[in-house]
């Protein structure tokens, strides 16, 4: 898989120097872009994203900071569902069915459950991750 990325990456590289770093990466499994956009998510509420962030919330508002918080169990919320049988990834309306505090810091995950729609798509998400908006906001 590398090599295919590094020819194609050669390929390009002749008249797009960033088309051919993006080309790279995409092929590169270990990439943040390849990791984010083409492995499956665990769908399973056992599994716990190991991408915790704290930075994150430094770019949240005030505002955006104190609606995450104050999200509880039974919270309609917007959320990315994730297809992987066909690679898709798309918003849909979604409810937190569990809220684990994993520790004093404030780390907390959501288990979200999609309206309408089978368990097999439950995630489980950190309350700051990008996949999480307003409800009918991205829906």
């Amino acid at each position: 898989m590398l090599l295919l990325g590094s020819i194609f990456a050669k390929e390009i590289a002749r008249d797009n120097s960033d088309m051919a770093d993006g080309m790279r990466h995409l092929f590169d499994t270990t990439s943040v872009l390849h990791c984010h956009m083409f492995q499956e998510y665990a769908s399973s509420s056992e599994a716990v994203p190991d991408d915790y962030d704290a930075s994150m919330q430094d770019k949240m508002t005030d505002e955006e900071r104190e609606w995450r918080q104050a999200l509880a169990v039974g919270s309609q919320i917007d959320a990315v569902k994730v297809d992987a049988e066909f690679n898709l990834k798309m918003w849909a309306k979604a409810v937190i069915s569990d809220i684990t505090d994993t520790d004093d810091q404030g780390k907390r995950l959501f288990e979200i459950t999609f309206e309408n729609d089978s368990l097999k798509y439950r995630r489980v998400l950190w309350w700051h991750s990008p996949d999480i908006d307003r409800y009918e906001t991205k829906t």
